[in-house]
């Protein structure tokens, strides 16, 4: 044998173990990643089964929340409730106000689950949106009667509540009392499901102020933090997309928690329930509702005025949508008091919000008697401004 014939030998020899190594370590990425399906594939449906056989006590308070609010003097109302009206197969009406992770479509695979189960006509209205907080929620709900002839109004079953990522800690649990008082108000014993967001990681000072709420009102809790701390193995960033939004099973998580949430309510014939006084009566104050859009106004380049036919004392949100760059504007009352607000500048992100905060038992508001004058900072923001509404309150 020659040397160079050798050496090819040698070649070949060396090129074929290159290719049995690089086939077993594809072999064995393979069936790491088969697994970790499994596992996912598991987890899922132990959450399920976990639930089933140790429902969630709604009464019971998280071992972090010493807090413990009066339990409320709720009692049932005529009339099937969303749950009675699955359990014999009637069609249901179901409202969802949230942020972006409720423009995910887990809600899309609850109406499918619903449909497939229980035999009824589900339909979904959903009314998230993205970057929004829980007043925006009472916006929502607030405008669904306004601009609905109310003789053809949809009357809602079910209400699905997904907030808490975007609000500010500060007048948090108002807010979100808030919009459930505006939702019992609105549509007299609509069942709610109030989700516990995944997102916060942990049982956040919000997240346990939802729970709170739910007991007092006696309300349904989804609570995809634990279902996701339980399909992750304690990592719920394993089940997002940013650390926010949910992936695709962080998607089918929030579905299966809010199916197991219904289910259990099914199973114990939750009725419907009548509204008991508000834990804060700071509640009142958003009771009556006004908007005023920005073509009431009278525009010049970056302003935009308004002037008051009759004083108010309100409690005021603005709607508008940001821009690329700078989102900063003034509120300007009777040519004196200034309120300035600066938003985050991402493109094209709807945004409504209040002006100050639920503090002390009382929103604060506004007191004009003539004008109310809101300056942008950029022409591209003031093109951007949808409006304003006022909250005014009805206990002096």
């Amino acid at each position: 044998m020659t040397g160079i014939t050798k050496n090819k030998k040698i070649f070949y020899v060396f090129i074929s173990l290159i290719v049995i190594i690089c086939v077993l370590i594809g072999a064995l990425f393979y069936t790491i990643k088969k697994y970790k399906e499994l596992e996912m594939q598991n987890a899922f449906l132990s959450i399920e089964n976990e639930m089933l056989k140790n429902p969630i006590d709604d009464t019971a308070t998280t071992p972090e929340d010493n807090t413990q609010l009066p339990h409320s003097d709720v009692h049932d109302i005529e009339g099937l409730s969303a749950y009675q009206k699955l359990a014999q197969g009637q069609p249901i009406n179901i409202l969802i106000v949230g942020d972006s992770i409720a423009t995910y479509p887990w809600d899309i695979q609850v109406q499918a689950y619903l449909q497939e189960k229980y035999g009824s006509a589900v339909t979904i209205d959903n009314k998230a949106l993205t970057g929004s907080s829980s007043y925006a929620g009472y916006v929502a709900v607030k405008k669904l009667l306004q601009n609905e002839n109310i003789a053809e109004a949809t009357t809602y079953d079910l209400a699905i509540i997904c907030y808490g990522q975007n609000d500010d800690d500060i007048g948090f649990s108002t807010n979100y009392e808030a919009l459930i008082h505006t939702i019992l108000s609105n549509y007299e014993g609509c069942n709610i499901v109030c989700i516990q967001e995944a997102s916060q990681m942990d049982y956040t000072d919000k997240m346990l102020a939802i729970a709170n709420i739910a007991d007092y009102y006696q309300l349904q809790l989804a609570d995809t933090i634990a279902s996701s701390s339980m399909a992750s193995g304690g990592n719920i960033a394993l089940l997002t997309e940013d650390n926010v939004h949910p992936n695709e099973q962080g998607t089918a998580i929030y579905a299966q928690t809010v199916e197991t949430t219904i289910d259990e309510a099914v199973i114990n014939n939750i009725g419907k329930k009548s509204m008991p006084s508000p834990i804060d009566t700071a509640v009142y104050d958003l009771a009556e509702f006004k908007e005023i859009t920005a073509d009431q106004f009278h525009r010049a380049d970056k302003d935009y005025y308004l002037e008051l036919d009759q004083p108010i004392s309100a409690v005021l949100g603005y709607d508008l949508i940001t821009v690329l760059g700078d989102n900063g504007f003034r509120i300007i009352v009777d040519g004196t008091t200034e309120y300035s607000i600066q938003e985050d500048g991402f493109l094209s992100s709807p945004v409504i919000n209040l002006v100050g905060h639920a503090e002390n038992g009382s929103y604060e508001k506004i007191q004009a008697q003539k004008s109310i004058l809101i300056t942008f900072n950029t022409n591209p923001q003031a093109d951007k401004f949808n409006g304003i509404y006022l909250s005014n309150s009805i206990i002096n």
